[in-house]
């Protein structure tokens, strides 16, 4: 996927030059001629493919910010990886630009790009949906309106993992420096607790050891007396029953239900 933005810049640019050639007279701003261009290349798909893993790079980056001694190096990688890609956003847009002579413009669900006046990338990233007033519109533009924001939901729903992913990663690498740190003073106090005694007093707090109460190793869990164990609510297992039912069996308490449909969009 390296050279995927690449390859699909080169197939928009030369269709963009054979277009213009076969037909003359049609306007690049003519609906017809960027239908016609979009479906001879994958330029659209190749931009939300960058855009998505900058926008995840930068909500993994914002996850390790703060954090300290190994997460800086990971912050910085993010970092560099989220600059990488906008170089390459960048340098697409400007060679469409260079060859065409049109400023880009690329609307797509989630985000906008464009160049700005000075000619550097411009990716704005559009704010939560809003539910699409389709009252007044014919039942076929009805389903393309929820289609379009169907896909613009996707892409938040995408940056959205990428942060709760950032965040749970940060979590846990915070929660192991705390253990390891808790160990550290385990190690070090001793050094400092006078005889008979089990605190000290420092500066900014009071270290105490405390005796902690005698806990249960278990050895061999199939030896136990069933009276240790804890009995467990029975596990439906449907897959069973399904594949039994659709054989024609009977299985008294369950039965099949009338299916039903599911609707789904392909985008063209």
């Amino acid at each position: 996927m390296s050279d995927f933005l690449h390859n699909e810049l080169t197939n928009h640019l030369n269709a963009y030059k054979r277009l213009r050639e076969q037909q003359p007279g049609l306007s690049p701003a003519d609906p017809v001629f960027r239908d016609t261009l979009e479906g001879e290349s994958k330029l659209v798909e190749a931009l939300d493919w960058a855009v998505r893993h900058y926008r995840e790079d930068l909500a993994l980056a914002a996850g390790a910010e703060q954090a300290v001694h190994e997460d800086q190096e990971r912050q910085r990688s993010f970092e560099k990886r989220a600059a990488d890609f906008f170089l390459r956003i960048e340098g697409a847009l400007k060679q469409v630009q260079r060859e065409t002579g049109d400023t880009p413009t690329f609307t797509r669900p989630g985000y906008s790009l464009t160049l700005d006046d000075l000619g550097f990338a411009s990716i704005r990233v559009h704010p939560d949906a809003k539910p699409v007033d389709i009252g007044a519109l014919p039942a076929d533009e009805k389903l393309e309106a929820l289609h379009r924001q169907n896909q613009e939901l996707d892409a938040i729903l995408d940056q959205i993992k990428a942060e709760e992913r950032a965040l749970k990663e940060r979590k846990e690498r915070l929660n192991l420096l705390k253990a390891k740190n808790r160990q550290d003073a385990e190690e070090i106090l001793p050094s400092l607790l006078k005889p008979g005694k089990k605190s000290v007093q420092l500066p900014t707090c009071t270290v105490i050891l405390r005796d902690l109460p005698r806990g249960v190793v278990i050895t061999d869990p199939d030896v136990l007396d069933d009276k240790y164990l804890i009995p467990r609510e029975p596990e439906i297992n449907k897959p069973a029953i399904l594949q039994d039912l659709s054989a024609g069996k009977t299985v008294l308490g369950a039965r099949l239900d009338n299916g039903g449909t599911a609707i789904s969009f392909r985008t063209k």
